[in-house]
């Protein structure tokens, strides 16, 4: 059995998938700083942004990556692998939305530190 890809690309095939995990968790360590400096606003928006994005980018990955390969390499019906697609999709959904998830605690987190902050200038205020 020989492997469809022409032997060319696979050397180009192994650099990006090597060099692209390294690029996504360097990625997901600005994104966790940025998160942290975003999260301390006075408004709550724009520390909401990341985390949103990472999720939906989760989700995106999680339906590309295990409905649309099973769908088109399997070349089955979708009521056929429905079921084991839609469980793979949700899986993946939460598998792949685990950074969001990360920025999304941080975020709540930083929330209280600004709120607690808030209510103790308050409270000095008052004094």
């Amino acid at each position: 059995m020989t492997f469809p890809i022409p032997d060319e690309y696979i050397t180009r095939l192994s650099v990006l998938f090597t060099i692209l995990p390294i690029a996504v968790i360097a990625l997901f360590a600005a994104s966790i700083v940025a998160e942290l400096r975003l999260s301390r606003r006075d408004s709550p928006k724009p520390g909401l942004v990341l985390p949103i994005v990472w999720i939906a980018l989760g989700i995106v990955y999680a339906v590309c990556w295990n409905i649309l390969p099973l769908v088109l390499a399997a070349g089955a019906p979708l009521d056929i692998i429905g079921p084991m697609a839609a469980m793979a999709a949700v899986t993946g959904m939460f598998q792949y939305s685990v950074p969001g998830l990360i920025l999304l605690g941080i975020h709540l987190w930083q929330r209280g530190n600004v709120a607690r902050r808030k209510e103790i200038q308050h409270a000095v205020e008052d004094l």
